[in-house]
Order: C-alpha cells, then structure tokens, then sequence
C-alpha cells in the first residue's frame, strides 16, 4: 500500500509541480507580451513620423518668385529655403523678358536673393530686405 501511495503522491506531487510551473509560464508570457508591445510600438512611432512630414507639406505654400530681367540668359533664386544653391530653383522666362518660379514654402520667414547669370546676386526690387546676423543685405518673405 505504500506503494499506491507513494504512487498517488506522485501523482499529486507532479500536477503541484505543473502548478508551480504554469505560474512562472505565465510570468514569463506577460514579460513577451512586453517584449511583443515594444517592438510594435517602435514600428507606429515611424507613421506618427510620416503624419508629421505629410501635415508639413499639407502646410506647405506654393510661392511665386518673379523678376523682370530681359537681357538675362538665367535667372535663379537662392535662399534659406533651398540652402543658398542657386540651380535648385532656377526660373522660367516669359516673351515679356519677366522670369517665375514657383516653390513650395512651410509657413516662417526666408531670406533670399536673385542671382543673375550666375554670378549676379541681387535683391528683390519688390520685397521688403534685411540684414542677417552675417551683415548680408537679403529679400525677405513671410510665408503664412
């Protein structure tokens, strides 16, 4: 009889030590879980980052940035907007000898200039100028 008990202790001892495993499996599935949720928020965390760039374009203007220069061969416009590199923005010139471009501007200040033939930089006749920190003479717009 012994035996049978030992047996059933056996028996009983073995459904304890299942017990006193499924705890600890539990413990260990809440801290996979934590694992799980981090790597699924670093992913949302890059949308959130896409929603911004996406509201910032939606925020974005189109600006027109017009001369009157009918003996130029080319007109560029440089700026804070385009980091003063003058062939990212060059201009269309009309029959009438008046030269455009058309660039997209998030609301804030810039400061820009015309640059003629390449080698010309001049203010905008008709916008407001300021001095930067720098002391340079600048066009300025104010992009709402």
């Amino acid at each position: 009889m012994a035996t049978a008990k030992n047996a059933k202790t056996a028996k009983t001892v073995k459904p304890a030590a299942k017990a006193a495993a499924k705890p600890a499996a539990k413990a260990a599935k809440p801290a996979a879980k934590c694992a799980c949720a981090k790597s699924a928020a670093k992913p949302a965390a890059k949308p959130a980052a896409k929603a911004v760039k996406v509201a910032a374009k939606a925020a974005a203007k189109a600006v027109e940035f017009s001369c009157y220069s009918p003996d130029s061969g080319i007109v560029e416009v440089a700026g804070d907007f385009n980091g003063w590199v003058p062939s990212k923005n060059p201009m269309k010139k009309d029959a009438s000898g008046n030269w455009s471009v058309k660039i997209k501007l998030a609301p804030g200040r810039y400061a820009y200039k015309f640059v003629y033939d390449g080698a010309a930089w001049e203010l905008d006749r008709n916008a407001p100028a300021m001095v930067d920190v720098s002391g340079n003479l600048n066009s300025v717009i104010d992009v709402d």
